[in-house]
């Protein structure tokens, strides 16, 4: 399962990279942009089914954009958005930021159309019914689900759990000290100097989508990765018609020493580019994917020698505790664990949890409950009680340190993530 992620993350912004190259941009530039993705990305890295939200939003944004340029036909962009959408639709509820740019492009074609005249008018309106053909077509088939109108009934009442994901990490707003932040603020500020060295206008739809999708990364951090893979192909393709006269002054003249720099660095960098361009064929990393799904194939090892790594941090996974906890038959009924601690308690044990990271399907009453006891509530005793709670399995931290101070919890294991709690018997 890691290695096919990894994989697919790879593949990903290897596409991401092509798009830029597809549109003239210079390999060094989309090779940097490409990185800066890359790490915005990063913070969601993880094994699960918003992997196909990365690849369905990545077709949508780069197949409407082509068609919008004239590089696609109509039919061919209703079919790839429409098995797009399929496949989507039943496999991670993000499905909607598909549609949603779709919108966009109606919207933004729409105000196109209504100030253009004669023949580009006309082009436009035919753009026009093509992009709201495309919403009708991939609207209907999200119904094709094992839910059918239920999905959108799940979807909207996840989203209104505000007090759910209002103390969800990942639907906070991004810290900016953190790597990940900071990439996408730089691919931001690429898409602004994009926007300034210009030589022609990159059109209303993909200015607009870059920035709703700005705004998204802005108010919530798993939609930095979103940002990241529908905006870099953008400035990559920006960059590919840059100029550096329109950012300095419209009368720039470059100092000799500069202009004879300029020179050679342009000569260099053109054969480097061009070399660059014929490698199509990826190999490399062809092999290298192969080999190591083989790898895993054979339970990671070639022989004695351990290639691919399949283990829990101990660091971050309460493997010590854990273990004590099997090994004296606690009883798990009467276990108050960590929510991200949850999936992984029921992986390695079997036994259910008393709550983990899926918190939509416990109900936003319960997990205040949860809140007020980690937060150590005047209540948190009560709640305590009502579920029979005789031992906690949390990370070191104030509430497990608080937990001791009160004299009613006594350490009865630890390891370097976590802290095994039991109750005093008064």
């Amino acid at each position: 399962v890691a290695v096919a992620t990894s994989c697919s993350i790879a593949l990903l912004f290897s596409m991401v990279y092509r798009e830029c190259r597809r549109d003239g941009c210079h390999f060094a530039i989309a090779l940097l942009l490409t990185i800066l993705g890359t790490f915005a990305s990063s913070v969601h890295w993880l094994a699960r089914p918003h992997i196909f939200t990365f690849f369905g939003l990545y077709l949508f944004a780069r197949h409407l954009e082509r068609y919008r340029r004239g590089e696609e036909s109509a039919k061919n962009l209703l079919l790839i958005l429409t098995l797009t959408m399929l496949v989507w639709s039943n496999a991670h509820p993000a499905f909607l930021v598909g549609l949603a740019i779709i919108v966009i492009y109606i919207a933004c074609e729409s105000v196109v159309s209504f100030v253009s005249g004669g023949d580009f008018r006309q082009q436009s309106l035919s753009r026009l019914k093509i992009y709201a053909l495309a919403l009708a077509t991939t609207f209907a088939v999200t119904f094709i689900n094992p839910n059918g109108f239920g999905l959108y009934a799940y979807i909207f009442a996840y989203l209104q759990q505000s007090k759910i994901l209002s103390v969800t990490a990942e639907y906070l707003p991004p810290d900016f000290k953190q790597l990940h932040a900071v990439c996408t603020a730089l691919i931001f500020f690429c898409f602004v100097i994009g926007l300034a060295m210009n030589k022609r206008p990159p059109g209303l739809a993909p200015v607009i989508t870059a920035l709703a999708f700005a705004w998204l990364a802005v108010n919530s951090t798993r939609n930095e990765p979103l940002f990241a893979i529908v905006v870099v192909p953008i400035v990559g393709t920006m960059f590919a018609q840059m100029s550096a006269e329109r950012l300095l002054n419209t009368g720039f003249t470059p100092a000799p020493w500069v202009k004879k720099l300029s020179e050679r660095v342009k000569t260099v960098s053109a054969n480097m580019d061009e070399v660059e361009a014929t490698c199509t064929m990826h190999i490399l990393p062809t092999i290298l994917t192969i080999g190591l799904v083989l790898v895993c194939l054979m339970g990671g090892r070639i022989g004695p020698l351990e290639i691919v790594t399949s283990k829990f941090d101990p660091l971050t996974k309460p493997t010590g505790t854990l273990d004590f906890a099997k090994a004296n038959n606690l009883d798990w009924k009467n276990c108050f664990n960590c929510d991200n601690w949850g999936g992984y308690i029921y992986y390695k044990t079997g036994n259910r949890v008393f709550i983990d990271d899926r918190l939509d399907f416990y109900g936003s009453d319960f997990f205040l409950d949860y809140g007020k006891v980690i937060n150590m509530d005047p209540d948190y005793k009560k709640i305590l009680a009502k579920h029979k709670i005789e031992w906690v399995l949390f990370p070191k931290s104030v509430f497990t340190e608080n937990l001791k101070k009160t004299g009613d919890w006594k350490t009865l294991s630890e390891d370097q993530a976590s802290v095994l709690l039991v109750k005093t018997q008064k």
